[in-house]
């Protein structure tokens, strides 16, 4: 597990795993219906927008651990862009506490 602030060294598609603090959501339903979220997770040391997909949102526990404040392990990849920066698209999530 590193610091998100770690991430602006890697690559393009890296796995990545990090701690942190819901700080911002929007859950939206994609073109098919699906539920999907918008995070943005913060662990102190800088914050990281991130994308939970439909098929990694229909594998939460119930929605209840997706919520601001929540304080959670997420694991998935990184998504590079020129224009907006590094995302994460995650696979996991994991509610700690």
């Amino acid at each position: 597990m590193v610091s998100i602030a770690e991430l602006a060294d890697y690559p393009d598609k890296a796995p990545i795993s990090v701690a942190g603090i819901i700080t911002t959501l929007r859950v939206r339903t994609t073109k098919k219906g699906e539920p999907m979220a918008w995070l943005g997770l913060s662990d102190g040391t800088a914050g990281l927008e991130c994308a939970v997909f439909p098929n990694a949102y229909a594998k939460l526990n119930g929605p209840s651990v997706l919520r601001e404040g929540a304080f959670l392990v997420a694991r998935g990849r990184l998504a590079r862009e020129e224009a907006t920066g590094i995302k994460g698209f995650l696979d996991e999530l994991v509610p700690l506490g």
